[in-house]
C-alpha cells in the first residue's frame, strides 16, 4: 500500500510513521541546514530560539541521531536519501 501523507500505525512492539516520498521530492529543492540565525525570533517572547544551555540552535542531526547532509539537508524529521516507501519506528511499545 503507498502512503503518500504520513500516518502513524500503531504496531504490538510499538509506533511506527509511514510514508512514500514522491519523485523530485528529495533532489531539485536547495536547503540549509535550520539554525538559530535562519529561525530568527520567536515571535511571542521576541526571543531567539536556541539549545537549553542557551548555544546557538544547530538542527544538523534528525530525529535518529544521523548526520544531516549539510550542503542540502532533506526536509522534516529525517534525513531520508532515497525516494520510495518509508517505515520508521518512532516509539517503542508503552510510551503512548
Amino acid at each position: 500500500q503507498v502512503r503518500v501523507n504520513p500516518e502513524l500505525i500503531q504496531k504490538e512492539d510499538g509506533c511506527y510513521i509511514e510514508w512514500t516520498s514522491g519523485t523530485g521530492w528529495i533532489e531539485g529543492h536547495p536547503r540549509k541546514i535550520i539554525t538559530t540565525e535562519i529561525l530568527g525570533k520567536a515571535s511571542v517572547p521576541g526571543m531567539n530560539f536556541e539549545n537549553a544551555d542557551g548555544a546557538p540552535l544547530v538542527i544538523d542531526t534528525d530525529y535518529f541521531g544521523n548526520e544531516r547532509n549539510r550542503s542540502n539537508p532533506k526536509p522534516g524529521p529525517f534525513e531520508v536519501t532515497e525516494e520510495g516507501m518509508h517505515i520508521f519506528k518512532v516509539w517503542p511499545r508503552g510510551r503512548w
